[in-house]
């Protein structure tokens, strides 16, 4: 992966504390109370959540999970992780859920907010480079360089 890519790493820990009192969800043949505490954090730790992102990122996970008829209790953020404290159906599948809301916030961030939007394996190629090589199109004798801002140019 690229340094500057946003990554998101979790961390998954089932909450139970017996003193406090739950809203109890019922379903046809059954009674339960879940709820996880899911810790997102940016890759490498960098402190890249500003409020705008941060604000960007809440949305998109109320959005997201409610499509999976995930409720969302709180969340709160800081400059290089968030915090999501979420009630669950029986029916949902975590892993997959999971998996879909690092994907999706990862790459919707990562497109908004950070102004990326192809990645090499040397670098990120920006914007006004992508458009010239599109606009142009490959030639079979160019390959891409890398230069000393670590980024990828194409000669044409």
């Amino acid at each position: 992966m690229n340094r500057h890519s946003l990554l998101l790493t979790s961390y998954c820990v089932l909450c139970i504390f017996p003193h406090m009192k739950y809203e109890i969800d019922m379903g046809c043949h059954s009674v339960y109370c879940i709820r996880f505490h899911l810790v997102f954090c940016v890759k490498y730790r960098r402190k890249v959540l500003t409020d705008s992102i941060s604000e960007r990122l809440k949305s998109l996970l109320v959005n997201i999970a409610s499509n999976f008829g995930i409720r969302i209790i709180e969340q709160e953020t800081d400059k290089d992780h968030i915090h999501i404290f979420f009630a669950s159906k029986q029916s949902v599948t975590l892993s997959k859920f999971i998996n879909i809301l690092k994907s999706i916030t990862s790459r919707m961030i990562r497109k908004e907010a950070l102004g990326h939007n192809i990645c090499h394996s040397v670098g990120w190629v920006e914007r006004s480079e992508t458009q010239q090589v599109i606009g142009v199109g490959f030639r079979s004798s160019t390959q891409p360089t890398k230069n000393s801002d670590g980024l990828c140019s194409v000669d044409i």
